[in-house]
């Protein structure tokens, strides 16, 4: 008797085991065709934005982008008027919190709007966003 449960012990072992493999192999093909859908998505809206590119010789537009809110204009004007300054001194002059300032300022980093520099890092204006602070000062 002990013979039988151990055999069927060990079947139903294996069997767990052939099921395992058989459902990552199944997840791992779904995260392949996700990857490839997103890639596709990807390469599409790179296209799309190499035709929306400007010409050369044609200048950026002077205002903000659409993305851009009230406090990223209030935070590149503080910026503006202090040189550079660290994500304490906005989250102090801004009254914000420091995570809603570390997202701002990574966000305005990532949009190519503000340099940084050091640790802690340093802020300061770009040409680009300099010119956009120009036309709402």
């Amino acid at each position: 008797m002990q013979d039988i449960t151990v055999f069927f012990a060990a079947l139903l072992a294996i069997q767990t085991v052939i099921f395992l493999l058989i459902l990552r192999r199944i997840v791992m093909q779904l995260d392949v065709t996700r990857m490839e859908a997103l890639a596709a998505k990807l390469m599409e809206l790179e296209s799309r934005l190499q035709q929306q590119k400007p010409e050369e010789g044609e200048a950026d537009e002077p205002h903000p982008p659409a993305h851009l809110t009230p406090t990223a204009i209030a935070a590149l004007k503080l910026i503006n008027e202090r040189g550079s300054v660290t994500s304490s001194d906005v989250t102090n002059a801004l009254k914000m919190s420091r995570e809603h300032v570390a997202r701002l300022l990574k966000n305005l980093y990532e949009a190519g709007l503000v340099a940084r520099d050091g640790k802690p890092f340093r802020y300061s204006l770009t040409e680009k966003s300099r010119r956009i602070v120009a036309t709402h000062a």
